[in-house]
């Protein structure tokens, strides 16, 4: 039987948890301070390294096979690149849309 200390705790976790769930992603703004390492400085002024980074295909340099030819593309970020954000709920990491048009 729980005791009413804990049951308390539990109710505050899952009102907690509901609420969170009702807003699971943020779209934040952010600029490339550095490629190598890769470092994201959000307008908030959060520094993003790559290990929370989600980066499409697009934002890089990778090379397509389409038919006979293997096709290079020259998506690579480059530092001052301006990129649209969504981070997930609780924040742990963040998707790349895409650059914002200049």
């Amino acid at each position: 039987m729980l005791d009413m200390t804990r049951f308390v705790e539990l109710m505050k976790k899952q009102a907690a948890d509901a609420v969170a769930a009702g807003d699971p992603v943020h779209i934040l703004y952010g600029t490339v301070g550095s490629v190598n390492p890769l470092v994201v400085i959000t307008d908030q002024q959060l520094r993003l390294e790559r290990d929370v980074l989600i980066l499409p295909e697009y934002l890089t340099d990778h090379t397509v096979r389409i038919g006979e030819r293997n096709v290079t593309f020259y998506g690579a970020l480059k530092a001052g690149d301006k990129l649209i954000l969504l981070r997930q709920q609780g924040g742990q990491s963040f998707l790349a849309l895409d650059r914002v048009a200049k």
